[in-house]
């Protein structure tokens, strides 16, 4: 850890747009009343939050928090709480294909389109326990048959 006086004027600056931002996601998400909202909107609230989220586990200090939970708490607690929530904000920002939670998937073989070994198909190695599965999905108010998205892949823990 670094000697000098954290938070310096520019992080006071950033942590006070982000934490702000992110607990009025936060706040909004956890009123009923967010739920009955249609579903692209909650999506869309939802990647708002995931991408506050990641941004601000690039400061440092935070870094230094996630480092000391890995040591001292429960297994994968802080992976879930830093690299998970990185995964989930990658898939959902690098693949802006979807509207809606329930669209959301992916494949090894659409993860790694371009390169192979980035952060969304590392997780599962950093994570035991953390699989490939083949899962049928479903898109809102269709059957498996009629959505013609079944069978794809999806992260999954297995004990």
């Amino acid at each position: 850890m670094e000697n000098e006086l954290r938070p310096n004027k520019a992080e006071l600056e950033f942590l006070t747009l982000a934490y702000n931002r992110f607990y009025d996601i936060f706040e909004e998400i956890m009123d009923d009343s967010f739920w009955e909202k249609d579903s692209w909107y909650r999506f869309s609230k939802s990647k708002e939050g995931f991408a506050v989220y990641s941004e601000l586990l690039n400061y440092e200090p935070i870094k230094w928090i996630i480092e000391h939970i890995k040591k001292v708490r429960p297994p994968l607690e802080a992976e879930i709480g830093s690299e998970l929530f990185k995964v989930i904000r990658n898939i959902i920002n690098h693949f802006p294909f979807f509207n809606i939670w329930d669209d959301v998937w992916i494949s090894k073989s659409i993860v790694n389109w371009n390169k192979e070994g980035q952060s969304i198909d590392r997780y599962d190695f950093y994570s035991p326990g953390l699989t490939w599965r083949r899962h049928g999905s479903r898109q809102h108010g269709k059957s498996m048959g009629e959505s013609g998205h079944t069978n794809r892949s999806r992260a999954t823990r297995t004990h």
